[in-house]
């Protein structure tokens, strides 16, 4: 939450560049909000971890990105970030039935399949081996909705 607007801040779609893929992350966004709203109206506990440990959970995704090793709770275990996210997906994928968006919220396997779009530009880059190659993947991909592929 934005303490300053009152509303959600998500930080999980920069880059983002398919529309299929915005989709998908709307829909992860929206299933994971209704989730934690229909627990706060029942009167159940909402799920924390402390302080530090979202500060060593965003310093590792933003390090290791797709290949960070995230901290499930206060015990110290760890998951992989790729099976964090789809264990997530499964778990919301009924929320995603009722709220109509379940094949967006799908659609996150095959984000984590191809990868970022950072590491797609630098595939593009190396075997376009141009800026304006990358540029013309990065287009490929808008006019095509899919990711491109080296």
């Amino acid at each position: 939450p934005h303490p300053n607007f009152g509303t959600v801040e998500l930080r999980m779609s920069d880059g983002v560049n398919t529309l299929s893929e915005v989709c998908a992350l709307a829909a992860y966004a929206q299933c994971l909000v209704t989730y934690m709203t229909e627990l706060y109206d029942g009167g159940e506990q909402l799920p924390t971890l402390k302080r530090w440990t979202l500060a060593e959970n965003k310093w590792r995704a933003a390090r290791y990105a797709e290949e960070a090793q995230m901290i499930r709770n206060e015990q110290g275990d760890t998951v992989p970030i790729r099976e964090h996210i789809l264990e997530w997906v499964n778990f919301l994928t009924p929320i995603a039935e009722r709220l109509g968006c379940a094949k967006d919220l799908a659609y996150l396997g095959v984000i984590l399949e191809h990868g970022p779009s950072y590491k797609r530009q630098r595939l593009a880059f190396a075997e376009r081996g141009s800026l304006e190659g990358v540029v013309d993947s990065l287009c490929e991909e808008f006019l095509e909705d899919k990711p491109w592929q080296a």
